[in-house]
């Protein structure tokens, strides 16, 4: 487990991850370029992995979004849990999940192994620990 002097961590499953678990090779540039963006956070291992980082939550989410987008891919769907649990009046420190991929690469891996599509798209979860 990885955090920084803020506790801010983020956990995301990485392409050995998913070539491992469906008994896939990398066979196209974009899962290339997209092993290579997530390399950027630090060291890949082998299912889910939490990573530091010494920015807040919204900054890290920043980060985030603007390096998936500029390795072309796309972020559908962005969910802040914390705001969710206020809305009910309960307290969820922050967390915050990013959802992204590309539609041209994740067909292509459903067409080699359509169980794939458990682990697709992919996801960064961003969250506050319980040191605040």
């Amino acid at each position: 487990m990885y955090e920084d002097t803020s506790g801010i961590q983020f956990n995301f499953n990485d392409i050995g991850y998913l070539t491992d678990r469906h008994d896939l090779r990398i066979l196209n540039l974009s899962m290339l370029l997209l092993n290579k963006a997530q390399e950027q956070f630090g060291k890949l291992d082998n299912g889910v992995i939490i990573i530091e980082s010494n920015q807040s939550v919204d900054d890290t989410v920043f980060s985030l979004r603007t390096a998936l987008v500029d390795a072309g891919l796309a972020i559908p769907l962005e969910i802040e849990f914390g705001a969710d649990a206020a809305g009910r009046r309960t307290r969820l420190r922050q967390t915050t999940l990013l959802v992204f991929g590309n539609p041209n690469v994740g067909t292509q891996l459903m067409q080699n192994r359509q169980e794939i599509g458990l682990d697709l798209p992919q996801k960064f979860l961003v969250f506050e620990d319980r040191k605040g």
